[in-house]
Parts: C-alpha cells; structure tokens; sequence
C-alpha cells in the first residue's frame, strides 16, 4: 500500500537457482537497497560473466569486504 510505512521502496538482490542448477540474480523490493549502489554493481557485473563467476565474487571478494560485516 503507498504511504505505509512497510511500503517496498527498495531493491535487493537475490540469489537463485534455476530447475537445470544454474545460480542467477534476481531483483526483488525490499524496504531497503541492499546491497548498496556499487556493491550491487559489482555483483550484477559479476553474475553477468556466468553463474560460476558470480559465486567466486561472492565467495572471494564480496564476503570480505566490509559491506558484509
């Protein structure tokens, strides 16, 4: 409902798999961005390369960045 204040005014990103086991992204609104702009860059650019590609960034290099903590 607009003007609730549990109205979805966010994006967030989702992790996915597909019937055939391939990872993906999915956008989905949530009550805030999450993650922030340039995180979700990142991740897009990543997950773009391949399912396999955006779960090493995931793994490797988003997990130890400080937005995760």
């Amino acid at each position: 409902m607009p003007g609730s204040p549990h109205a979805m005014t966010g994006m967030a990103l989702e992790l996915a798999v597909s019937p055939d086991g391939h990872f993906y992204l999915e956008t989905v609104a949530c009550g805030l961005d999450l993650p922030d702009a340039a995180v979700a860059r990142r991740i897009r650019k990543s997950f773009a390369a391949g399912g396999a590609a955006g779960l090493l960034d995931l793994g490797a290099i988003e997990l130890a960045s400080s937005s995760f903590r």
